[in-house]
């Protein structure tokens, strides 16, 4: 075998299977062990509009007398940044606009709202295995970072008052999200877990529930049926299921009742690579689990949409 035939066989199979990592599905919530393409040294944005508008009590749906409704609008920016082959870090920071509309005592129509930069997240992945094959691979990464309190916490109403906790554009703590995920593929098909815990922090007396969140994810590859270059228009398919656990809320060392509980949304997507450095997504939750603590607005279905740019 000639120099330049042994080099190609060494090189063909790597080049390969970093082309079919790339054109892997990256879940829209579900955080991947991947240190390459579009999950470094990139720039990601997206829409998110939640609702929740039906008042549950123990879990069980009932009139609203006051018809509130809570409207939240996020435009999030993330920055990955690859540090060294396994570790990347990423900046990411939301934009807010939350209202509440609701009958006051006089069956008026109010509405209460807040707008502007929410808290900034430093986080940091750290692959610690990684075993790549033809046309596949697994890997394994540890997250981990800080949310930084840079969100307002104090904004008021009209009426000089402090707005609820629910529009407050950030929590004023200082919280430390740790965690795992997991990301295995092969061919057209891909498998991404992840499991995060939040540990968060009292600010003026008041402390959000710690947060336990665990997402899976599959990915499947609809087009091309062979992936073979870098230049292919690449169209994928995905089905996550997003869970989120909450501790009760603490106000001067009391329970909040009605605060916390456990949410599972169901999010169906779709994801359309058009260049090696863009790509444009788009997401729909639909809440299959809503087992809330006390008194309680439960989510209606949440939209979500954005796109992913190298540089």
């Amino acid at each position: 075998m000639t120099r330049k035939r042994a080099l190609t066989a060494v090189l063909f199979p790597l080049v390969l299977s970093s082309s079919s990592a790339l054109g892997q599905v990256l879940p829209f919530f579900t955080n991947t062990a991947q240190t390459v393409g579009f999950e470094s040294n990139a720039f990601r944005t997206f829409s998110r509009v939640l609702v929740r508008n039906q008042l549950q009590i123990e879990g069980q749906e009932v009139p609203d007398p006051e018809d509130r409704r809570v409207l939240v609008f996020a435009q999030v920016f993330a920055v990955p940044l690859r540090i060294t082959s396994d570790t990347v870090i990423t900046l990411a920071a939301p934009i807010f606009h939350k209202e509440l509309a609701f009958n006051d005592s006089a069956a008026a129509r109010r509405e209460l709202s807040g707008r502007g930069f929410g808290d900034l997240t430093f986080s940091v992945k750290r692959r610690f295995y990684q075993n790549d094959f033809l046309g596949g691979g697994v890997q394994a990464a540890f997250l981990g970072g800080l949310k930084l309190p840079t969100g307002d916490s104090d904004q008021l109403d009209d009426q000089g008052n402090l707005l609820p906790r629910s529009l407050q554009l950030g929590s004023g703590s200082l919280d430390v999200p740790i965690g795992l995920t997991f990301t295995a593929f092969k061919g057209r098909v891909g498998f991404t877990s992840d499991f995060l815990y939040q540990f968060n922090n009292e600010s003026d007396g008041f402390r959000f529930g710690d947060q336990t969140k665990v997402n899976l994810a599959v990915g499947y590859r609809v087009s091309p049926r062979e992936y073979s270059s870098f230049q292919d228009k690449v169209l994928n398919a995905y089905l996550e299921l997003n869970t989120s656990v909450a501790k009760q809320a603490v106000l001067n060392g009391q329970d909040l009742l009605n605060t916390g509980g456990t949410t599972v949304f169901l999010t169906p997507g779709i994801q359309w690579v058009l260049s090696p450095r863009f790509l444009v997504e788009a997401a729909f939750q639909i809440p299959v689990v809503q087992d809330l603590n006390g008194s309680q607005l439960a989510f209606a279905p949440t939209a979500n949409a954005g796109i992913r740019i190298l540089f």
